[in-house]
């Protein structure tokens, strides 16, 4: 009866369409008198004992020595504002308001591999998440110490941003979930933006040393530009189309996690290049007045 309650309270619900257990399968005959309500007892209790092991087979029903186990398995609809977990806290929600009297203490407890792998997800995204931001607060200072210039160290965190702002920006403007290969991307661009950056900013600096003191500002910083960008263009660019072509056929996998990555990772590397080639030079090109010193 507990079971059939909590299985009628999910079908009212509109996001729930269906819910089965082993309570479908039991005949539960109308009991009006305390003597009906025993017989009705006893004629359950037989029929769960006939049909235990086949209702244990098909996962709907387990006992132990101190508990019964029933599962009770929903149907619902996975979209971008509700996922399993969500789903999942809300039928627990359903089911303990629908067993406001209680005398029996049923316990209502969300399990299946939905609920769990949301959860994993949510977990992977908040540690991926936390690792980010820590990474840059940590290589920040470290980019500074190495060119010698906090302008500099600064100005490199734009283009490392970039490439993980814009794929991720153009996934959120379509819509598109992030799954654990495409969350994954992120730590792994930003790795492969930063060792970019620091290159052009080191031949940069190379530049700035072999001009002439007393040119312009503004020749001065053209020419140490041009000098990076003859510098190490060339193996950026190569490096990113190497990379995009060992992932390109990681893109046609049917498990989609690796194949996610492999897209996502593809776009980060072409927003990469681009930040350091056509974005950190114009940073650098802005007006004297507020340009960094280095």
């Amino acid at each position: 009866r507990y079971v059939q309650r909590i299985q009628t309270s999910f079908r009212k619900d509109p996001f729930y369409h269906s819910a089965i257990s082993a309570a479908n399968f039991v005949r539960v005959p109308r009991s009006n008198s305390p003597f009906q309500r025993q017989i009705t007892e006893q004629l359950i209790a037989t029929q769960l004992d006939h049909d235990y092991d086949q209702l244990n087979d098909e996962g709907m029903l387990y006992s132990d020595d101190r508990d019964d186990h029933w599962r009770i398995s929903v149907a619902c609809k996975v979209d971008n504002d509700h996922d399993e977990r969500s789903h999942a806290e809300r039928l627990e929600k359903l089911a303990i308001e629908s067993l406001e009297k209680n005398p029996d203490k049923v316990r209502v407890r969300s399990t299946g591999m939905g609920p769990l792998a949301a959860s994993g997800q949510r977990r992977l995204f908040g540690d991926l998440t936390r690792g980010l931001f820590t990474a840059l607060i940590l290589i920040t200072p470290l980019i500074m110490i190495s060119l010698r210039s906090f302008g500099l160290g600064l100005l490199a965190m734009i283009p490392n941003l970039f490439p993980v702002v814009m794929v991720f920006g153009y996934y959120g403007l379509l819509g598109r979930r992030l799954d654990s290969g495409s969350i994954l991307t992120a730590s792994v661009g930003l790795g492969i933006a930063i060792d970019d950056t620091v290159h052009f900013l080191h031949y940069y600096k190379m530049g700035r040393r072999e001009t002439p003191g007393d040119m312009p500002p503004r020749a001065k910083r053209k020419l140490s530009v041009d000098y990076a960008i003859t510098r190490c263009a060339w193996p950026i660019v190569t490096t990113s189309l190497i990379i995009c072509c060992g992932l390109f056929f990681f893109s046609f996998s049917d498990f989609l996690p690796v194949s996610n990555f492999a897209i996502a990772l593809m776009l980060m590397m072409i927003a990469a290049a681009f930040a350091d080639l056509v974005l950190l030079p114009a940073l650098i090109m802005r007006p004297p007045g507020r340009n960094p010193k280095g």
